[in-house]
């Protein structure tokens, strides 16, 4: 390519974007839609499950304050796990289109820069995933309350938002959820790169290793600071957020130098 084709184009970046969203739309939504079906059938079962002993015990205890939803630490949880699987799994299939010798051909013959190629197919993996799961949860929990909260009117059944929830890591969960899914799905976005063959095994395969090797460091790294545990866990946080976009430009590096073998 030339200079002049070697520099961002909105409208050759929005054509293969649209590429890329017809080809996989189908599947997408098989695979969102069977997630959302099971997702909410289990929402709804939990609840219609154990609403009935609170909402009858809060009837009875009228004098009780501060009345809690038990279940909705239950859904929160599975919800912010089942959110790493979905992530992990998404960003390793950054080239799944381009694992065979032909149809890398195909995808480095595309119109397109690099860069472009490679950040319509991020887009895909990462961010748009995310904002799916996202909407995908509140709706199913919006549902949830809508048909449990008239059912059980003595349990403060109510909306909540999936990345502010109160259950895991403290108090200051926003930033150390997101971060840390956007950890997972980094680290298998750079697995799916070196490894397109089964990306997901052989990337959590090496996550694996690496967790115990980074761990014992983690614990010598402790006495650096005389096991204090506010300046430790800024540490990580610091870390965190410049192995996020780090991960990211590592991929694209990587994405550039594919070679047909």
């Amino acid at each position: 390519m030339n200079s002049k084709q070697n520099n961002f184009s909105w409208p050759r970046f929005r054509a293969y974007f649209v590429k890329l969203w017809t080809e996989q739309w189908r599947i997408n939504l098989l695979r969102w839609g069977i997630l959302f079906g099971v997702g909410t059938v289990l929402m709804l079962w939990g609840g219609l499950t154990t609403y009935p002993a609170a909402n009858k015990y809060f009837a009875t205890h009228p004098e009780i304050t501060g009345r809690y939803d038990d279940f909705i630490e239950t859904v929160m949880v599975c919800a912010v796990l089942l959110a790493f699987v979905v992530m992990a799994f998404w960003s390793s299939q950054l080239i799944a289109d381009a694992v065979s010798k032909g149809k890398r051909i195909a995808m480095l013959m595309m119109p397109v820069t690099p860069f472009e190629n490679w950040l319509v197919r991020w887009l895909l993996a990462v961010p748009i995933p995310i904002i799916i799961y996202t909407v995908l949860f509140q709706v199913a929990d919006l549902i949830c309350v809508g048909l449990c909260a008239p059912i059980f009117p003595y349990v403060p059944i109510r909306p909540v938002f999936l990345w502010a929830t109160p259950y895991l890591f403290g108090s200051n969960d926003f930033g150390w959820i997101f971060q840390l899914v956007l950890l997972c799905s980094s680290l298998f976005l750079v697995g799916g790169m070196f490894f397109p063959k089964r990306p997901v095994l052989k990337t959590s395969i090496t996550l694996f290793i690496l967790f115990w090797v980074f761990f014992i460091a983690g614990g010598s790294m402790s006495s650096w600071f005389d096991a204090d545990e506010a300046v430790l866990m800024i540490v990580y946080r610091v870390f965190l957020g410049l192995s996020i976009p780090f991960l990211w430009w590592l991929s694209y590096v990587r994405f550039k130098e594919l070679e047909v073998n």
